[in-house]
């Protein structure tokens, strides 16, 4: 069996006891054994997990809104990698209403994501919250970019955040949306704060499970269920967990 092969065996059977599966994902090193063949493994696994009642989530983020430029489902194109791009341009999957963390989505329970506008990146509206509250399984394939820490963060109300209002026009499935308010939790520049997305700080949660292979390739697991739990407990007891230099901005906190 070859690795590649391996690799996808072991994402199904970590896939199979669980609802959603949202993937991140780094595979520029998997680009190297072979493109041709990992597009089609990729997609051979989306449709595998789809004819098992998965329901697939495939980041598709663009910045722009945040820069006064206007939203359009069409041309406002991924900045996240090459497995959004084949995604997109599968039948596969559908784009979720949100100018800036928008999803592809795919599977049995794709409409519950599908069905709204989406006005905060992070908060009661966002949705995180929806992954947050069902079976979720977070796939991180050689990617320490856990995007949904900052929804945890929104939701304890750490103290170097705060909520940020963006308003422009937006296009959602061919309609103009003029004025659109959309909501993002972020750094106080302030406090110089510096995110810490190293997974090392991970290392105690039961939630998280490592696969690594050759050349330094890894495969983290994250069980939605069990670390809401160990990070509701972490945030409160260190409301700075997801910051490096703690010191210096506790000190300009208090």
């Amino acid at each position: 069996m070859t690795l590649l092969n391996i690799i996808f065996e072991n994402l199904f059977n970590k896939c199979i006891n669980q609802e959603i599966i949202l993937i991140h994902s780094d595979i520029t090193k998997l680009l190297y054994v072979n493109e041709i063949n990992l597009k089609e493994l990729f997609l051979d696994f989306f449709n595998k997990l789809n004819n098992n009642k998965k329901t697939i989530l495939i980041p598709y983020f663009n910045w722009d809104f945040c820069n006064e430029k206007k939203y359009n489902y069409l041309n406002s194109k991924s900045k996240v990698g090459i497995l959004s791009k084949w995604c997109y341009e599968s039948n596969l999957f559908t784009q979720t209403n949100d100018p800036i963390y928008s999803f592809l989505v795919a599977g049995k329970n794709k409409s519950m994501f599908l069905k709204k506008n989406y006005t905060s990146a992070f908060g009661k509206d966002s949705i995180f919250d929806i992954i947050n509250n069902k079976n979720s399984l977070i796939l991180m394939i050689n990617n320490e970019h856990f995007t949904m820490a900052h929804y945890y963060e929104e939701l304890f109300q750490v103290k170097d955040r705060s909520i940020k209002n963006f308003n422009g026009n937006v296009i959602f499935n061919n309609q103009l949306i003029n004025d659109f308010n959309y909501k993002m939790n972020v750094r106080n520049y302030d406090l110089c704060s510096i995110h810490d997305n190293c997974f090392k700080k991970y290392n105690n949660f039961s939630s998280f499970t490592t696969e690594t292979y050759e050349n330094n390739f890894y495969i983290h697991y994250i069980d939605i269920n069990q670390f809401k739990k160990e990070i509701n407990e972490s945030l409160r007891y260190d409301y700075l967990f997801y910051i490096k230099n703690k010191i210096e901005v506790s000190h300009k906190l208090y």
